[in-house]
C-alpha cells in the first residue's frame, strides 16, 4: 500500500510540471472552428433545438435543467433538521442510484491482478458523497456544438474492498495462506469539475434513426453517438481542496495498521500539494484521453450493432398495447395483456418514476408531489400565482334579437374572467393515465381536488342583458 501511495506521489510530481495546454491538437473547439461549410450543413445545432422538435424541448431542458441545479424541498433528506431543502439532483441520486445509505456500490465482479506468490483481487468498491451537490450547472453554456458543464461537490469518499492472498513455497510444496481482506478509503473535499462536451451529430443520420430502436434505455446512448460524427471531452478541469483521509483497514495486526498508517500521514503531509496540483493534469491529460478512447469505441461500432433495428411482426407492433407499453412483464400479462415488453423499457421506466416520484402522496397532509412539481409552476407561469389558472377577458358573448309577441328586444349574453383557484390541492386517492384489466386501449385517471386546506374554486363573471325598444332595461 505505501509503495502504491509513493508511485502516485511519483506520478503527482511528473504530472505537476506539464503543461496540459501545451501541444495538444484537441483544444476547445478546434473541430467546430475549422469545420468546413458542407460539414457544419448537416451537424444539429443544440441551440436551435426548438426549430426541429418544438418550442416544448427548450421548456423541458430548462425545467429539468433548473429543478436539477435548483433548491427544492427535501423534507427526509440530510438536510432535515436544518433547512430542509436540497439540490434536486442530490434528491433524485437518492432517490434513483444511491442505496438507503447513500452509497453507489459497484461489482468489481472479482477484478485481480498479481505477480509471483501473490494475488490481489478487488471485490467491491463504495462511493460516498455523491448527493452532496453544491452546485450542479449541467448545461452552463450551451453552443452550436459545445455544452459546457459546472459541477462541485462538498466531499466525496471511495472505499475498495480488497482480498490479498499469499502463496508460499515450503519444502512439501506451495502453500496458499487464507486471503486477507482489506478494505483502502480515501476522502477528498471541495471537489469541482469543468468539463466541455464536443458533440457534432448529423442531423440525417439522427434522423434515419427508428424511434423503436431508442425504446430501450440501454440503446440511447449508444444510438445517439452512432449518429454523431465527433464526440470528445476537449476539457475536464478537476479541482480538490483537500485529501482529508486516506486508510486501510482490515490488516492482520494493528500494529501494522499502524505502521501503515503513520507512513501513509507522513507521505501525506509532506506530499499532499503536490498531489493537489497535479490532479488538474491527471484528469485534462490522462482522463479525458481515456473517456475520449471509449467514446470512440462507440463511435467505431458497426450501426448494426450500435443501434440494432426493432423487428417484429405486424400483430405485435400493430396497435400499442398500453398494458405492455406502460407495466412490467408481468404486470401487463395480469390485466391481460402479453407481458412481451415489445417496446422497451424507456416508457415503462418513465411511467413508474411518474407514479412513485411525481404522483407520490405525502404521508402527512394527503396531498401529492404533483402539486410542487407540476401544478405550481405551471399555474404560476401562466398566472403569477401558484395553483391559479386566470383567463381575464371575454370567453364567451353573444347577442341575439327576440321577438315574443309584443316583447321585441336584444338579449346579450357574456362570460368573462374565468378563474380556477386552488389547482395545486390535488390528493389522495390520485391514479393517472393507469392500464385497466381486459382493455389494451383505456387509462383510468382519477384525481382528488381540494386535500389541503383550501377547497378548489371556479369563478366566472357572467352578464345577462336584455334590451328593450320601449326603453326597457334589464
Amino acid at each position: 500500500v505505501v509503495l502504491t501511495e509513493i508511485t502516485a506521489v511519483v506520478v503527482a510530481q511528473t504530472y505537476s510540471t506539464y503543461n496540459a495546454s501545451t501541444g495538444d491538437e484537441s483544444l476547445p473547439g478546434s473541430f467546430e472552428n475549422t469545420s468546413g461549410e458542407s460539414t457544419e450543413a448537416t451537424l444539429l445545432d443544440l441551440t436551435a433545438l426548438s426549430d426541429i422538435v418544438g418550442d416544448w424541448i427548450d421548456t423541458v431542458i430548462e425545467e429539468v435543467d433548473a429543478y436539477l441545479g435548483g433548491v427544492v424541498d427535501d423534507p427526509t433528506g440530510p438536510n432535515s433538521d436544518t433547512t430542509g431543502t436540497d439540490l434536486g439532483v442530490n434528491v433524485q441520486l437518492r432517490s434513483l442510484v444511491l442505496n438507503e445509505s447513500r452509497m453507489l456500490v459497484i461489482a468489481l465482479e472479482d477484478l485481480g491482478i498479481g505477480s509471483k506468490g501473490t494475488g490481489i483481487t478487488f471485490k467491491e468498491a463504495r462511493v460516498i458523497g455523491l448527493d452532496s451537490f453544491s452546485e450542479f450547472r449541467l448545461l452552463d453554456q450551451l453552443r452550436a456544438q459545445t455544452v459546457n458543464s459546472v459541477l462541485n461537490l462538498t466531499g466525496i469518499r471511495m472505499e475498495v474492498d480488497v482480498s490479498v492472498e499469499n502463496i508460499l513455497s515450503s519444502p512439501a510444496g506451495r502453500l496458499l495462506q487464507e486471503p486477507q481482506q482489506t478494505t483502502i478509503s480515501f476522502e477528498i473535499e471541495d471537489l469541482s469539475v469543468l468539463s466541455e462536451l464536443f458533440l457534432a451529430i448529423d442531423r440525417n443520420l439522427l434522423g434515419s434513426i427508428q424511434l423503436g430502436s431508442i425504446f430501450n434505455l440501454e440503446q440511447i446512448l449508444s444510438c445517439v453517438l452512432s449518429s454523431a460524427r465527433t464526440v470528445e471531452f476537449t476539457d475536464i478541469l478537476v479541482n480538490i481542496g483537500i485529501i482529508k483521509e486516506i486508510s486501510v483497514d482490515g490488516v492482520v495486526s494493528e500494529a501494522t495498521t499502524g505502521k501503515i498508517s503513520d507512513a501513509t500521514n507522513a507521505i501525506l503531509d509532506k506530499y499532499e500539494s503536490i498531489l493537489i496540483e497535479s490532479i488538474p493534469t491527471i484528469f485534462n491529460v490522462t482522463i479525458r484521453r481515456l473517456l475520449n478512447n471509449y467514446l470512440k469505441y462507440y463511435l467505431n461500432r458497426d450501426t448494426s450493432v450500435a443501434c440494432p433495428v426493432v423487428t417484429g411482426t405486424s400483430k405485435t407492433f400493430g396497435s400499442v398495447d398500453l398494458r405492455d407499453l406502460l407495466l412490467s412483464a408481468s404486470m401487463s400479462k395480469n390485466l391481460g395483456g402479453t407481458g412481451l415488453s415489445q417496446y422497451g423499457n424507456l416508457i415503462r421506466t418513465v411511467f413508474d418514476y411518474f407514479n412513485e416520484e411525481i404522483l407520490k402522496v405525502n404521508s402527512i397532509d394527503g396531498t401529492s408531489e404533483i402539486n410542487r412539481l407540476l401544478i405550481g409552476p405551471i399555474t404560476e407561469a401562466q398566472s403569477g400565482l401558484k395553483g391559479t389558472l386566470a383567463y381575464p377577458g371575454d370567453l364567451f358573448k353573444q347577442e341575439t334579437r327576440v321577438s315574443v309577441g309584443g316583447l321585441k328586444a336584444n338579449i346579450e349574453i357574456k362570460a368573462s374572467n374565468f378563474r380556477i383557484e386552488n389547482l395545486d390541492s390535488i390528493g389522495r386517492p390520485i391514479r393517472l393515465l393507469q392500464p385497466i384489466t381486459g382493455d389494451p386501449a383505456t387509462l383510468e385517471n382519477i384525481a382528488t381536488f381540494g386535500t389541503s386546506s383550501e377547497p378548489l374554486r371556479l369563478s366566472v363573471r357572467v352578464l345577462i342583458a336584455l334590451l328593450g325598444d320601449d326603453d326597457m332595461q334589464l
